[in-house]
């Protein structure tokens, strides 16, 4: 970031003398890899951490759209890293993390509707076999 404001700084003193402009083509690359690699493992250190809360809380608790609305924007993230990094071993790593959970999404959502009643949770109970705690 200090040399991002370095190059800055010196592009408008050249705008400023009316000179032509530098660009700090590599620089502005290497910017760019190095924030794509920050927010790829500081993604997915967070992902661990949501995870492990949504799966400590009970399920009374757990919020659906919280969960929902992160794990789209996860997913966004994913998408992104996936197309400005080169090929490694941690973006697919936080990919499967990410599809897994979004494939249990439209069951949390539906399951923590507030329009279930008593009797819509007795047929679940049935058709699944399992008896829930309340």
């Amino acid at each position: 970031d200090d040399l991002h404001q370095r190059a800055f700084t010196f592009k408008s003193y050249q705008k400023n003398f009316k000179v032509e402009v530098t660009r700090f083509d590599a620089l502005e690359e290497t910017h760019a890899e190095v924030k794509l690699k920050q927010t790829l493992w500081t993604s997915l250190a967070d992902w661990e951490n949501l995870n492990e809360s949504w799966l400590s809380v009970s399920f009374d608790e757990l919020k659906a759209d919280v969960v929902s609305t992160t794990v789209t924007k996860y997913t966004k993230s994913v998408y992104q890293l996936e197309k400005g990094l080169p090929p490694n071993s941690v973006v697919p790593v936080l990919k499967s993390k990410v599809e897994a959970m979004r494939d249990k999404t439209p069951v949390i959502t539906d399951l923590r509707n507030p329009a279930l009643k008593q009797r819509h949770w007795d047929q679940i109970e049935e058709i699944v076999g399992q008896k829930f705690a309340p």
